[in-house]
């Protein structure tokens, strides 16, 4: 983003990012950006499966815009991301690196993917594209 619309528009994407997140959570969840273009997401209380739902959904709504304020350019944003039942590791490092694991996973198949735990679905479920 940042190599082709500049760093301005980078930013601007990254903020319309997290206020679709924002506006998607409940008070009980939280959030926070990790690293340059990723975010943690706990969501309490809920199935990796509802989680899901929540990522295409907000999904959706970042790939519904294409106008942006720093640049005349007309563009889409997807995203991948994984998916992990934080109540099945020992500790939140463990589940985080999983994640990511997951993530780079969802990536390297195309981007623009949910990506779950093996156990949690079967293959024809593994990764949703979006």
């Amino acid at each position: 983003m940042n190599d082709t619309y500049g760093h301005q528009t980078g930013d601007e994407v990254l903020v319309k990012c997290s206020q679709l997140i924002r506006q998607r959570l409940r008070n009980t969840d939280q959030y926070c950006r990790y690293g340059g273009e990723e975010f943690l997401l706990l969501l309490k209380d809920t199935t990796v499966h509802q989680a899901q739902e929540v990522m295409d959904d907000i999904r959706s709504a970042l790939h519904a815009v294409n106008v942006w304020q720093s640049t005349d350019e007309k563009f889409a944003v997807s995203f991948s991301c994984g998916l992990v039942e934080l109540s099945t590791y020992e500790d939140i490092d463990q589940a985080i690196a999983h994640c990511d694991q997951l993530l780079y996973t969802a990536k390297k198949q195309g981007r623009g993917r949910t990506v779950l735990p093996q156990g949690l679905c079967n293959s024809s479920e593994l990764a949703v594209s979006h």
